[in-house]
């Protein structure tokens, strides 16, 4: 029964999962994760350079050391098959290690040195670092969206208020006329002497105001 009691502990563990509800909660990170989920395609490329220079390279170390531990040169076996010179070959990417391998071969092959570092290089330095762009790049989209939809809401809120303005600027140059109006009706009924003077004054004052 213990077995049964460990592989539920086990699934217990799982809940940790969880804590990802956090990303629907939180706008910025949910925001970070849909850019990398849009540039998954460009990283699925450069995985792909990168699978082809793994084998390239894997293909090129085993035929050029694969005896070395054989004949005592290195202290491990790490290029007598494929899949030990690939594994050999991420250990060199990660820049663990490659150095005591590089001095063991450089003891028998000087030129050993060549193509460990050309390797590095292509991988540490130009693929990583490529990997490292596309990311900023996603994030640096993501902020330029966000700029845009700012400029957009302000433009809309612009434009909104602008027609607000020319709706009162309409309503207002309505109102005076409809007081000018008043205005000169009274002063043709004060000339055609309906209207007593101060009368006038009255009613032209009650219209202005």
């Amino acid at each position: 029964m213990s077995w049964a009691f460990q592989s539920f502990s086990v699934l217990r563990a799982f809940r940790i999962i969880r804590a990802f509800r956090l990303i629907r909660r939180m706008e910025e990170l949910r925001g970070l994760v849909m850019a990398l989920l849009n540039v998954l395609p460009r990283m699925f490329a450069i995985l792909m350079l990168l699978s082809v220079i793994f084998f390239v390279f894997a293909v090129l170390f085993t035929e050029l050391f694969y005896d070395c531990y054989e004949k005592g040169i290195t202290s491990e076996d790490n290029f007598g098959r494929l899949d030990k010179t690939a594994f050999t070959l991420v250990e060199f990417m990660l820049l663990d290690g490659w150095s005591q391998i590089a001095k063991e071969l450089m003891e028998v092959y000087p030129w050993a040195w060549f193509p460990i570092l050309l390797f590095i290089a292509i991988t540490t330095f130009v693929v990583i670092n490529l990997v490292i762009a596309v990311i900023c790049d996603a994030v640096a989209s993501l902020k330029t969206e966000e700029m845009a939809e700012h400029v957009e809401d302000l433009k809309n809120q612009t434009s909104f208020a602008l027609k607000e303005t020319e709706e009162d600027h309409k309503a207002r140059m309505t109102r005076l006329e409809r007081k000018l109006d008043s205005i000169v009706y009274m002063l043709s009924k004060y000339d055609s002497g309906k209207l007593e003077p101060q009368q006038s004054i009255e009613d032209i004052k009650k219209h202005i105001t």
